[in-house]
Protein backbone atom coordinates (compact mmCIF):
# COMPACT_ATOMS: atom_id res chain seq x y z
CA UNK A 1 0.00 0.00 0.00
CA UNK A 2 0.95 3.78 -0.80
CA UNK A 3 0.33 6.49 1.82
CA UNK A 4 -1.18 9.22 0.65
CA UNK A 5 1.64 11.70 2.27
CA UNK A 6 3.49 12.26 4.88
CA UNK A 7 2.91 14.56 8.03
CA UNK A 8 7.05 16.14 8.30
CA UNK A 9 6.99 15.21 12.33
CA UNK A 10 5.93 11.66 11.77
CA UNK A 11 8.93 10.29 9.67
CA UNK A 12 11.51 9.81 12.44
CA UNK A 13 9.37 8.03 14.64
CA UNK A 14 9.85 4.38 12.38
CA UNK A 15 13.67 4.72 12.51
CA UNK A 16 13.58 5.21 16.13
CA UNK A 17 11.53 2.68 17.17
CA UNK A 18 13.67 0.23 14.45
CA UNK A 19 16.84 1.54 16.54
CA UNK A 20 15.56 0.98 20.18
CA UNK A 21 17.48 -1.84 22.01
CA UNK A 22 14.91 -4.90 23.05
CA UNK A 23 13.73 -4.49 26.81
CA UNK A 24 13.84 -7.39 28.76
CA UNK A 25 11.67 -8.05 31.56
CA UNK A 26 11.26 -10.50 34.53
CA UNK A 27 8.18 -11.15 36.12
CA UNK A 28 6.69 -12.66 39.58
CA UNK A 29 7.18 -16.07 38.03
CA UNK A 30 11.10 -15.53 37.32
CA UNK A 31 10.26 -15.74 33.88
CA UNK A 32 11.89 -13.52 31.15
CA UNK A 33 10.28 -11.70 28.28
CA UNK A 34 10.95 -9.25 25.72
CA UNK A 35 9.09 -6.86 23.10
CA UNK A 36 10.34 -5.44 20.02
CA UNK A 37 7.97 -3.43 17.57
CA UNK A 38 5.51 -5.86 16.84
CA UNK A 39 7.78 -8.99 18.02
CA UNK A 40 7.14 -10.73 21.57
CA UNK A 41 10.16 -13.18 23.38
CA UNK A 42 9.81 -15.73 25.99
CA UNK A 43 14.09 -16.65 27.08
CA UNK A 44 14.71 -20.40 28.44
CA UNK A 45 17.59 -21.70 29.75
CA UNK A 46 17.74 -23.62 26.81
CA UNK A 47 16.50 -21.54 23.95
CA UNK A 48 14.06 -18.64 23.52
CA UNK A 49 10.55 -18.51 22.11
CA UNK A 50 9.30 -15.72 19.84
CA UNK A 51 6.15 -15.11 17.95
CA UNK A 52 5.62 -15.27 14.07
CA UNK A 53 2.75 -14.71 12.44
CA UNK A 54 0.12 -17.15 13.63
CA UNK A 55 3.16 -19.72 15.06
CA UNK A 56 5.60 -20.02 17.37
CA UNK A 57 9.04 -20.33 16.78
CA UNK A 58 11.28 -21.64 19.21
CA UNK A 59 15.09 -21.53 19.26
CA UNK A 60 16.93 -24.77 21.37
CA UNK A 61 20.04 -25.01 22.23
CA UNK A 62 20.09 -29.02 22.36
CA UNK A 63 22.01 -31.27 25.16
CA UNK A 64 22.02 -27.70 27.34
CA UNK A 65 22.17 -28.00 30.78
CA UNK A 66 19.61 -26.26 32.83
CA UNK A 67 20.68 -22.82 33.30
CA UNK A 68 20.55 -19.87 35.61
CA UNK A 69 19.23 -16.41 33.76
CA UNK A 70 20.69 -13.74 34.66
CA UNK A 71 19.92 -9.67 33.81
CA UNK A 72 22.45 -7.88 32.26
CA UNK A 73 22.79 -3.91 31.64
CA UNK A 74 20.15 -2.13 33.15
CA UNK A 75 17.63 0.44 31.32
CA UNK A 76 17.94 3.57 31.83
CA UNK A 77 13.99 3.76 32.34
CA UNK A 78 11.52 1.61 34.29
CA UNK A 79 8.46 0.82 33.19
CA UNK A 80 5.43 1.66 34.96
CA UNK A 81 2.45 -0.63 35.11
CA UNK A 82 -1.10 0.93 35.57
CA UNK A 83 -3.01 -2.43 36.05
CA UNK A 84 -6.35 -2.49 37.75
CA UNK A 85 -5.72 -2.35 40.89
CA UNK A 86 -1.99 -3.01 40.69
CA UNK A 87 0.55 0.11 40.25
CA UNK A 88 3.89 -1.11 40.29
CA UNK A 89 7.36 -0.09 38.12
CA UNK A 90 9.56 -3.05 36.39
CA UNK A 91 13.45 -2.73 36.10
CA UNK A 92 13.94 -3.59 32.55
CA UNK A 93 17.68 -5.08 31.35
CA UNK A 94 18.81 -4.95 28.15
CA UNK A 95 20.79 -8.43 28.05
CA UNK A 96 19.58 -11.69 29.40
CA UNK A 97 22.59 -14.38 29.64
CA UNK A 98 21.83 -18.20 30.58
CA UNK A 99 25.35 -19.10 32.41
CA UNK A 100 26.48 -22.55 31.70
CA UNK A 101 24.25 -23.97 29.15
CA UNK A 102 27.25 -25.61 28.06
CA UNK A 103 30.25 -26.89 30.06
CA UNK A 104 32.50 -23.29 29.35
CA UNK A 105 29.49 -21.72 27.59
CA UNK A 106 27.70 -19.19 28.56
CA UNK A 107 24.85 -17.53 25.80
CA UNK A 108 23.84 -13.78 26.15
CA UNK A 109 20.19 -12.74 24.70
CA UNK A 110 19.81 -9.10 23.12
CA UNK A 111 18.40 -7.05 20.17
CA UNK A 112 17.33 -3.90 18.00
CA UNK A 113 14.12 -3.19 16.53
CA UNK A 114 13.84 -6.31 13.61
CA UNK A 115 16.94 -8.07 14.97
CA UNK A 116 17.63 -10.70 17.59
CA UNK A 117 20.88 -11.70 18.22
CA UNK A 118 22.57 -13.70 20.79
CA UNK A 119 26.13 -14.54 21.89
CA UNK A 120 27.67 -17.88 22.87
CA UNK A 121 30.24 -16.95 25.11
CA UNK A 122 32.64 -19.39 24.41
CA UNK A 123 35.76 -19.81 27.64
CA UNK A 124 39.36 -20.90 26.37
CA UNK A 125 38.78 -24.44 27.55
CA UNK A 126 35.14 -24.82 26.48
CA UNK A 127 34.72 -27.04 22.76
CA UNK A 128 32.54 -24.96 20.56
CA UNK A 129 31.08 -28.02 18.66
CA UNK A 130 29.38 -28.35 21.87
CA UNK A 131 26.76 -26.45 20.11
CA UNK A 132 23.71 -27.59 18.35
CA UNK A 133 20.77 -25.10 17.17
CA UNK A 134 17.33 -26.66 16.04
CA UNK A 135 14.39 -24.58 15.47
CA UNK A 136 10.68 -25.68 16.17
CA UNK A 137 7.74 -23.90 14.87
CA UNK A 138 8.88 -23.31 11.11
CA UNK A 139 7.05 -24.84 7.84
CA UNK A 140 10.48 -25.11 6.53
CA UNK A 141 14.35 -24.76 6.66
CA UNK A 142 17.26 -24.80 4.87
CA UNK A 143 20.87 -23.59 4.46
CA UNK A 144 21.03 -20.80 2.09
CA UNK A 145 24.13 -20.72 -0.67
CA UNK A 146 25.23 -17.28 1.66
CA UNK A 147 25.55 -19.66 4.81
CA UNK A 148 22.29 -18.27 6.53
CA UNK A 149 19.49 -20.61 8.23
CA UNK A 150 16.48 -19.34 6.25
CA UNK A 151 12.60 -20.30 8.29
CA UNK A 152 9.79 -20.46 6.49
CA UNK A 153 7.07 -19.39 8.83
CA UNK A 154 3.74 -18.58 6.79
CA UNK A 155 4.43 -15.95 4.43
CA UNK A 156 7.55 -15.12 6.26
CA UNK A 157 11.43 -15.72 5.73
CA UNK A 158 13.02 -15.31 8.52
CA UNK A 159 17.28 -15.96 8.06
CA UNK A 160 19.45 -16.72 11.30
CA UNK A 161 22.44 -14.77 9.06
CA UNK A 162 25.79 -16.73 9.18
CA UNK A 163 27.88 -16.45 12.42
CA UNK A 164 29.68 -13.53 13.43
CA UNK A 165 32.73 -15.03 15.42
CA UNK A 166 35.74 -13.50 16.71
CA UNK A 167 38.18 -12.84 19.72
CA UNK A 168 39.24 -10.02 21.44
CA UNK A 169 42.78 -9.33 22.22
CA UNK A 170 44.38 -7.42 24.72
CA UNK A 171 44.51 -4.55 23.14
CA UNK A 172 41.27 -4.19 22.35
CA UNK A 173 41.23 -5.29 18.51
CA UNK A 174 38.45 -7.64 17.40
CA UNK A 175 40.02 -10.41 15.87
CA UNK A 176 37.92 -12.67 13.38
CA UNK A 177 37.80 -15.99 12.81
CA UNK A 178 35.96 -17.60 10.05
CA UNK A 179 33.21 -20.02 10.84
CA UNK A 180 29.76 -21.17 9.11
CA UNK A 181 27.27 -23.48 10.41
CA UNK A 182 26.95 -27.00 9.78
CA UNK A 183 23.91 -29.34 8.60
CA UNK A 184 23.90 -31.83 11.29
CA UNK A 185 20.65 -33.57 10.22
CA UNK A 186 17.15 -33.96 11.78
CA UNK A 187 16.91 -30.40 11.82
CA UNK A 188 20.24 -29.71 14.06
CA UNK A 189 22.52 -27.39 13.02
CA UNK A 190 26.05 -26.98 14.66
CA UNK A 191 29.08 -24.85 14.22
CA UNK A 192 32.25 -25.00 12.65
CA UNK A 193 35.21 -23.20 13.91
CA UNK A 194 38.27 -22.45 12.05
CA UNK A 195 41.88 -22.51 14.19
CA UNK A 196 41.76 -19.89 16.57
CA UNK A 197 43.45 -18.81 19.83
CA UNK A 198 42.53 -21.47 22.48
CA UNK A 199 44.19 -19.21 25.21
CA UNK A 200 41.42 -16.59 24.82
CA UNK A 201 37.64 -16.42 25.09
CA UNK A 202 35.53 -16.97 21.65
CA UNK A 203 32.57 -15.00 20.97
CA UNK A 204 30.13 -16.81 18.53
CA UNK A 205 27.63 -14.50 17.41
CA UNK A 206 24.37 -15.38 15.02
CA UNK A 207 21.57 -12.96 13.81
CA UNK A 208 17.93 -13.61 13.60
CA UNK A 209 16.50 -11.10 11.26
CA UNK A 210 13.09 -10.46 10.55
CA UNK A 211 12.22 -8.20 7.64
CA UNK A 212 8.02 -7.97 8.42
CA UNK A 213 6.67 -7.60 11.81
CA UNK A 214 6.15 -10.47 13.60
CA UNK A 215 2.94 -10.32 15.30
CA UNK A 216 -0.22 -12.71 15.64
CA UNK A 217 -2.05 -12.82 18.86
CA UNK A 218 0.76 -11.06 20.92
CA UNK A 219 1.28 -7.85 18.35
CA UNK A 220 1.76 -3.99 19.09
CA UNK A 221 -0.21 -1.34 17.33
CA UNK A 222 0.94 2.16 17.55
CA UNK A 223 -2.35 4.13 16.80
CA UNK A 224 -1.50 7.99 18.08
CA UNK A 225 2.00 10.07 18.05
CA UNK A 226 2.58 13.30 18.86
CA UNK A 227 5.74 15.51 20.19
CA UNK A 228 6.23 18.49 22.27
CA UNK A 229 7.79 21.21 22.36
CA UNK A 230 11.42 19.87 23.41
CA UNK A 231 11.30 17.63 20.30
CA UNK A 232 10.46 14.09 22.10
CA UNK A 233 7.90 11.55 20.53
CA UNK A 234 5.17 10.23 22.27
CA UNK A 235 3.44 6.87 20.88
CA UNK A 236 0.79 5.55 22.02
CA UNK A 237 -1.61 2.13 21.20
CA UNK A 238 -1.98 -1.16 22.55
CA UNK A 239 -0.32 -4.21 23.10
CA UNK A 240 -1.02 -8.39 23.72
CA UNK A 241 2.75 -8.62 24.29
CA UNK A 242 2.52 -10.82 27.71
CA UNK A 243 0.02 -12.67 25.96
CA UNK A 244 3.05 -15.13 25.31
CA UNK A 245 2.13 -18.26 24.10
CA UNK A 246 3.44 -22.21 24.82
CA UNK A 247 2.09 -23.00 21.59
CA UNK A 248 -0.05 -21.95 18.39
CA UNK A 249 -3.22 -22.00 20.69
CA UNK A 250 -2.21 -21.83 24.10
CA UNK A 251 -1.66 -18.31 25.91
CA UNK A 252 -1.92 -19.35 29.36
CA UNK A 253 1.47 -17.82 30.37
CA UNK A 254 0.42 -14.48 31.17
CA UNK A 255 -2.80 -12.85 30.85
CA UNK A 256 -5.27 -12.53 27.71
CA UNK A 257 -6.17 -8.90 28.00
CA UNK A 258 -5.50 -6.02 25.57
CA UNK A 259 -3.42 -3.16 27.47
CA UNK A 260 -2.82 0.53 26.25
CA UNK A 261 0.87 1.49 26.04
CA UNK A 262 2.10 4.96 26.45
CA UNK A 263 5.92 5.39 25.57
CA UNK A 264 8.21 8.84 25.28
CA UNK A 265 11.43 8.75 23.61
CA UNK A 266 13.87 10.90 22.62
CA UNK A 267 14.81 10.59 19.05
CA UNK A 268 18.54 12.12 19.03
CA UNK A 269 19.78 10.56 22.34
CA UNK A 270 21.73 7.13 21.61
CA UNK A 271 20.24 4.45 21.02
CA UNK A 272 20.42 2.79 24.59
CA UNK A 273 18.64 5.59 26.43
CA UNK A 274 15.92 6.48 23.59
CA UNK A 275 13.17 5.60 25.65
CA UNK A 276 12.79 8.09 28.24
CA UNK A 277 9.23 7.00 30.07
CA UNK A 278 7.05 3.95 29.20
CA UNK A 279 3.60 2.53 30.93
CA UNK A 280 0.69 -0.22 30.24
CA UNK A 281 -2.74 1.28 30.90
CA UNK A 282 -5.09 -1.26 31.48
CA UNK A 283 -7.64 -3.55 33.46
CA UNK A 284 -8.75 -7.71 33.42
CA UNK A 285 -10.21 -7.24 29.77
CA UNK A 286 -9.18 -5.11 26.89
CA UNK A 287 -8.15 -1.29 26.02
CA UNK A 288 -7.84 0.41 22.94
CA UNK A 289 -6.11 4.14 22.34
CA UNK A 290 -7.24 6.45 20.41
CA UNK A 291 -6.43 10.06 21.55
CA UNK A 292 -3.16 10.81 22.90
CA UNK A 293 -1.95 14.77 23.59
CA UNK A 294 1.10 16.57 26.04
CA UNK A 295 0.54 19.70 27.52
CA UNK A 296 3.41 22.20 27.89
CA UNK A 297 4.14 20.81 31.08
CA UNK A 298 4.61 17.79 30.16
CA UNK A 299 1.87 15.90 30.87
CA UNK A 300 0.34 12.83 29.09
CA UNK A 301 -2.97 12.43 27.85
CA UNK A 302 -5.06 9.32 26.58
CA UNK A 303 -8.20 8.20 25.99
CA UNK A 304 -9.71 4.79 24.66
CA UNK A 305 -12.18 2.11 24.36
CA UNK A 306 -12.16 -0.55 27.41
CA UNK A 307 -14.38 -3.12 27.95
CA UNK A 308 -12.40 -4.04 31.82
CA UNK A 309 -14.54 -3.32 35.29
CA UNK A 310 -11.03 -3.21 36.92
CA UNK A 311 -9.37 0.11 35.21
CA UNK A 312 -6.88 1.91 37.44
CA UNK A 313 -9.20 5.12 38.53
CA UNK A 314 -8.04 8.40 40.07
CA UNK A 315 -9.86 11.60 40.96
CA UNK A 316 -12.43 10.01 39.08
CA UNK A 317 -15.90 11.03 37.53
CA UNK A 318 -16.95 7.73 37.23
CA UNK A 319 -15.66 4.42 38.68
CA UNK A 320 -17.94 2.06 37.61
CA UNK A 321 -19.01 0.92 34.17
CA UNK A 322 -21.27 -1.68 32.83
CA UNK A 323 -20.12 -4.98 30.49
CA UNK A 324 -20.14 -2.58 26.79
CA UNK A 325 -17.41 -0.48 25.27
CA UNK A 326 -17.07 2.65 27.07
CA UNK A 327 -14.12 5.73 27.17
CA UNK A 328 -11.66 6.41 29.72
CA UNK A 329 -9.68 9.38 29.95
CA UNK A 330 -6.45 9.12 32.23
CA UNK A 331 -3.59 11.99 32.74
CA UNK A 332 -0.13 10.54 33.93
CA UNK A 333 3.02 12.34 34.92
CA UNK A 334 5.83 10.81 33.44
CA UNK A 335 8.13 12.35 36.11
CA UNK A 336 6.71 10.44 39.26
CA UNK A 337 7.19 6.75 39.54
CA UNK A 338 4.46 4.18 41.25
CA UNK A 339 0.89 4.93 41.41
CA UNK A 340 1.68 9.12 42.37
CA UNK A 341 2.41 8.92 38.44
CA UNK A 342 -1.25 8.68 37.86
CA UNK A 343 -2.97 12.16 38.15
CA UNK A 344 -6.21 11.30 36.83
CA UNK A 345 -8.51 8.59 35.52
CA UNK A 346 -12.07 8.10 34.81
CA UNK A 347 -14.57 6.41 32.84
CA UNK A 348 -17.40 7.75 31.09
CA UNK A 349 -20.28 6.39 29.62
CA UNK A 350 -23.71 5.55 30.20
CA UNK A 351 -26.52 2.56 30.28
CA UNK A 352 -25.69 1.54 26.47
CA UNK A 353 -22.30 1.56 24.88
CA UNK A 354 -19.93 4.45 23.62
CA UNK A 355 -16.80 5.19 21.29
CA UNK A 356 -14.48 8.24 22.07
CA UNK A 357 -12.46 9.00 18.62
CA UNK A 358 -12.25 13.14 19.01
CA UNK A 359 -10.00 14.00 21.79
CA UNK A 360 -7.92 17.09 22.46
CA UNK A 361 -6.27 19.19 25.37
CA UNK A 362 -6.84 22.90 25.24
CA UNK A 363 -6.74 25.82 27.81
CA UNK A 364 -6.57 23.11 30.59
CA UNK A 365 -9.39 21.01 29.48
CA UNK A 366 -9.76 17.85 27.95
CA UNK A 367 -12.58 17.62 25.00
CA UNK A 368 -13.75 14.22 23.91
CA UNK A 369 -15.81 13.27 21.22
CA UNK A 370 -17.76 10.05 19.88
CA UNK A 371 -20.92 8.27 19.76
CA UNK A 372 -23.13 7.16 22.14
CA UNK A 373 -26.50 4.73 22.43
CA UNK A 374 -27.03 5.46 25.72
CA UNK A 375 -30.11 8.18 26.93
CA UNK A 376 -28.23 8.50 30.19
CA UNK A 377 -25.35 9.55 28.79
CA UNK A 378 -24.15 12.31 31.25
CA UNK A 379 -24.23 15.93 29.93
CA UNK A 380 -23.97 19.60 31.68
CA UNK A 381 -25.05 22.32 30.14
CA UNK A 382 -25.81 20.81 26.84
CA UNK A 383 -27.03 22.43 23.23
CA UNK A 384 -29.24 18.43 23.51
CA UNK A 385 -30.00 16.44 26.46
CA UNK A 386 -31.40 13.68 24.82
CA UNK A 387 -30.45 11.47 22.52
CA UNK A 388 -31.95 12.22 19.05
CA UNK A 389 -32.21 7.92 18.20
CA UNK A 390 -29.93 5.38 17.30
CA UNK A 391 -26.25 6.50 17.67
CA UNK A 392 -25.91 10.25 18.48
CA UNK A 393 -22.37 12.15 18.53
CA UNK A 394 -21.42 13.73 21.79
CA UNK A 395 -18.73 16.17 23.11
CA UNK A 396 -17.53 16.62 27.09
CA UNK A 397 -15.26 18.46 28.32
CA UNK A 398 -12.87 17.78 31.18
CA UNK A 399 -11.02 19.86 34.33
CA UNK A 400 -9.05 17.96 36.13
CA UNK A 401 -8.27 21.02 38.74
CA UNK A 402 -11.74 20.34 39.74
CA UNK A 403 -12.46 16.76 42.03
CA UNK A 404 -14.22 14.11 41.42
CA UNK A 405 -18.23 14.79 39.99
CA UNK A 406 -17.07 18.53 38.88
CA UNK A 407 -14.66 16.89 36.50
CA UNK A 408 -17.40 16.98 33.96
CA UNK A 409 -17.83 20.81 33.47
CA UNK A 410 -19.48 20.11 29.81
CA UNK A 411 -21.44 17.94 27.59
CA UNK A 412 -23.89 17.38 25.24
CA UNK A 413 -25.46 15.25 22.86
CA UNK A 414 -25.82 15.92 18.76
CA UNK A 415 -27.88 14.41 16.30
CA UNK A 416 -30.93 13.62 14.95
CA UNK A 417 -33.08 10.12 14.82
CA UNK A 418 -30.82 8.06 12.61
CA UNK A 419 -27.30 7.06 13.83
CA UNK A 420 -24.81 10.06 13.93
CA UNK A 421 -21.22 9.77 14.48
CA UNK A 422 -18.17 12.41 15.48
CA UNK A 423 -15.01 10.82 14.43
CA UNK A 424 -12.63 14.29 14.52
CA UNK A 425 -12.54 17.54 17.06
CA UNK A 426 -10.63 20.70 16.73
CA UNK A 427 -10.09 23.53 19.48
CA UNK A 428 -10.35 26.97 18.49
CA UNK A 429 -8.66 29.52 20.62
CA UNK A 430 -11.77 30.93 21.94
CA UNK A 431 -12.52 27.27 23.26
CA UNK A 432 -15.24 26.93 20.47
CA UNK A 433 -15.36 22.94 19.61
CA UNK A 434 -15.32 21.80 15.91
CA UNK A 435 -16.38 18.00 15.55
CA UNK A 436 -16.61 16.28 12.10
CA UNK A 437 -18.10 12.32 11.25
CA UNK A 438 -20.99 10.76 9.55
CA UNK A 439 -24.92 11.01 9.66
CA UNK A 440 -27.49 9.06 8.57
CA UNK A 441 -29.89 11.43 9.88
CA UNK A 442 -32.07 13.83 7.61
CA UNK A 443 -32.95 15.90 10.53
CA UNK A 444 -29.14 16.07 11.65
CA UNK A 445 -29.71 19.95 13.26
CA UNK A 446 -27.64 22.76 10.99
CA UNK A 447 -27.48 26.08 11.10
CA UNK A 448 -29.14 29.47 9.28
CA UNK A 449 -26.60 29.80 6.44
CA UNK A 450 -25.01 26.16 6.38
CA UNK A 451 -22.93 25.38 3.88
CA UNK A 452 -25.22 22.53 2.59
CA UNK A 453 -27.88 22.14 4.87
CA UNK A 454 -30.09 18.79 3.56
CA UNK A 455 -28.38 15.36 3.55
CA UNK A 456 -28.56 13.36 0.52
CA UNK A 457 -29.78 10.35 2.60
CA UNK A 458 -27.03 8.19 1.26
CA UNK A 459 -24.99 9.43 4.22
CA UNK A 460 -22.72 12.44 4.36
CA UNK A 461 -20.25 14.10 6.38
CA UNK A 462 -20.94 16.65 9.07
CA UNK A 463 -19.45 19.52 10.33
CA UNK A 464 -20.35 21.25 13.53
CA UNK A 465 -18.90 24.13 16.03
CA UNK A 466 -20.17 23.98 19.45
CA UNK A 467 -19.85 26.70 22.07
CA UNK A 468 -19.76 24.29 24.97
CA UNK A 469 -19.77 26.88 27.89
CA UNK A 470 -23.01 28.28 26.24
CA UNK A 471 -24.79 25.33 25.37
CA UNK A 472 -24.63 27.13 22.13
CA UNK A 473 -24.63 25.74 17.83
CA UNK A 474 -22.79 28.21 16.35
CA UNK A 475 -22.61 26.39 12.94
CA UNK A 476 -23.47 23.12 11.03
CA UNK A 477 -23.83 21.70 7.71
CA UNK A 478 -23.68 18.45 5.98
CA UNK A 479 -21.02 18.17 3.77
CA UNK A 480 -20.84 15.50 0.79
CA UNK A 481 -22.20 14.56 -3.06
CA UNK A 482 -25.00 11.91 -3.67
CA UNK A 483 -23.47 9.03 -2.42
CA UNK A 484 -21.48 8.08 1.45
CA UNK A 485 -19.10 10.95 2.39
CA UNK A 486 -17.64 10.94 5.73
CA UNK A 487 -15.28 13.44 7.63
CA UNK A 488 -12.03 12.30 9.37
CA UNK A 489 -10.15 14.95 10.41
CA UNK A 490 -10.52 18.97 11.09
CA UNK A 491 -7.68 21.38 11.16
CA UNK A 492 -8.79 25.02 12.05
CA UNK A 493 -7.28 27.80 10.13
CA UNK A 494 -6.01 31.00 12.02
CA UNK A 495 -8.82 32.51 10.08
CA UNK A 496 -11.54 30.53 11.80
CA UNK A 497 -12.11 28.85 8.16
CA UNK A 498 -12.33 25.02 8.96
CA UNK A 499 -10.64 22.18 6.76
CA UNK A 500 -11.88 18.68 6.74
CA UNK A 501 -10.51 15.27 5.48
CA UNK A 502 -11.98 12.10 4.58
CA UNK A 503 -13.63 10.17 2.06
CA UNK A 504 -16.67 9.86 -0.53
CA UNK A 505 -18.12 7.36 -2.99
CA UNK A 506 -19.72 10.67 -4.40
CA UNK A 507 -18.86 11.38 -7.92
CA UNK A 508 -20.40 14.69 -8.09
CA UNK A 509 -19.04 15.55 -4.40
CA UNK A 510 -18.78 19.48 -4.93
CA UNK A 511 -15.16 20.81 -5.67
CA UNK A 512 -13.68 23.93 -6.70
CA UNK A 513 -12.17 25.32 -9.91
CA UNK A 514 -8.94 25.41 -8.16
CA UNK A 515 -8.62 21.77 -7.50
CA UNK A 516 -5.66 19.63 -7.43
CA UNK A 517 -7.65 16.65 -8.81
CA UNK A 518 -11.19 18.03 -9.93
CA UNK A 519 -12.39 14.67 -10.70
CA UNK A 520 -13.60 11.40 -9.10
CA UNK A 521 -10.85 8.54 -9.59
CA UNK A 522 -13.34 5.44 -8.54
CA UNK A 523 -14.30 3.35 -5.50
CA UNK A 524 -13.26 5.66 -2.81
CA UNK A 525 -11.53 9.06 -3.30
CA UNK A 526 -9.89 11.26 -0.18
CA UNK A 527 -10.89 14.50 -0.57
CA UNK A 528 -9.82 18.00 1.36
CA UNK A 529 -11.86 21.08 1.33
CA UNK A 530 -12.08 24.22 3.23
CA UNK A 531 -15.27 26.06 4.55
CA UNK A 532 -15.65 29.44 5.67
CA UNK A 533 -18.37 29.48 8.39
CA UNK A 534 -18.25 33.35 8.90
CA UNK A 535 -19.54 33.96 5.03
CA UNK A 536 -22.92 36.09 4.88
CA UNK A 537 -23.39 34.11 1.51
CA UNK A 538 -23.24 30.53 1.97
CA UNK A 539 -23.26 29.69 -1.97
CA UNK A 540 -19.23 31.54 -1.35
CA UNK A 541 -18.73 29.16 1.96
CA UNK A 542 -16.58 26.64 -0.23
CA UNK A 543 -12.91 27.84 -0.32
CA UNK A 544 -11.00 25.04 -1.65
CA UNK A 545 -12.28 21.57 -2.43
CA UNK A 546 -10.61 18.78 -4.39
CA UNK A 547 -10.56 14.81 -5.02
CA UNK A 548 -7.76 12.87 -4.46
CA UNK A 549 -7.68 9.45 -5.33
CA UNK A 550 -7.03 6.86 -8.03
CA UNK A 551 -9.56 4.21 -9.52
CA UNK A 552 -9.42 2.00 -6.13
CA UNK A 553 -9.54 3.09 -3.12
CA UNK A 554 -8.49 5.92 -0.81
CA UNK A 555 -8.90 6.66 2.76
CA UNK A 556 -6.79 9.45 5.20
CA UNK A 557 -6.40 9.02 8.51
CA UNK A 558 -4.60 12.45 9.26
CA UNK A 559 -4.40 16.00 8.25
CA UNK A 560 -1.85 18.29 9.09
CA UNK A 561 -1.09 22.54 7.89
CA UNK A 562 2.13 24.42 7.71
CA UNK A 563 2.74 27.48 8.36
CA UNK A 564 2.70 27.92 4.96
CA UNK A 565 -0.62 27.23 4.49
CA UNK A 566 0.29 23.87 2.89
CA UNK A 567 -1.25 20.77 3.99
CA UNK A 568 -0.48 17.11 4.39
CA UNK A 569 -2.69 14.05 4.01
CA UNK A 570 -1.64 10.69 5.46
CA UNK A 571 -3.44 7.00 4.51
CA UNK A 572 -3.75 4.30 2.63
CA UNK A 573 -4.44 3.49 -1.29
CA UNK A 574 -5.23 0.22 -3.15
CA UNK A 575 -4.81 2.62 -5.91
CA UNK A 576 -1.66 1.00 -8.61
CA UNK A 577 -2.79 4.42 -10.64
CA UNK A 578 -2.38 6.79 -7.56
CA UNK A 579 -0.48 10.22 -8.72
CA UNK A 580 2.91 10.50 -7.45
CA UNK A 581 5.18 13.33 -7.51
CA UNK A 582 8.89 13.48 -9.51
CA UNK A 583 11.17 12.01 -6.62
CA UNK A 584 8.93 10.11 -4.97
CA UNK A 585 9.93 7.33 -2.31
CA UNK A 586 7.59 4.53 -3.96
CA UNK A 587 6.00 5.24 -7.13
CA UNK A 588 4.16 2.33 -7.58
CA UNK A 589 2.61 -0.44 -5.60
CA UNK A 590 4.24 -3.09 -4.34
Amino acid sequence: MLGLGVAAYAAPSSNVLASLPMQFEQDSHARWTARAPGAAFLVESTGIQMIAGDHLLGIEFNGARTAHLLGQSKASNVIQRFHGTQHGVVQPYRRVTALGIYKGVDVTFYGTGNQLEYDFNIAPSADPKSIRISFHGADSQQLTPGGAIALTVGDQVIEQLPPAVYQRLDSGEILGVSSSYRDLGNGYYGIDVAKYDRTRELIVDPQIVYQTPIGGSASDAVTAITRDARGFLYLGGYTYSNDFPFGPISYSIFRQDRDAFVMKLDPFAPANNVIKYSTFFGGGLYEDLNGLAVDSAGLIYLTGTTRSGDLPTKNEYSKFINENDHPYVAVLDPTTDGSAGLLYSTYFGGSGSEQASGFAVAGGKIYLAGWSTSDDLPTVGAYQSKRGGSYDAFVSVFDISKTNKNTLVSGTFIGGTGQDMARTLAVDPSGAVWIGGLSFSSDFPTTVGAYKPFTSDAGDGFLAKLDMAGGKLLYSTYVGGSAFDEVKKLVIEPSGRIAAAGYNLSPNFPTTSNAAQPAYGGNSDAFLMIIDPQQADFTKALIYSTFFGGSDGEVPYDLRRDTAGRYYLCGYTLSADLRTTSGAIASSTG
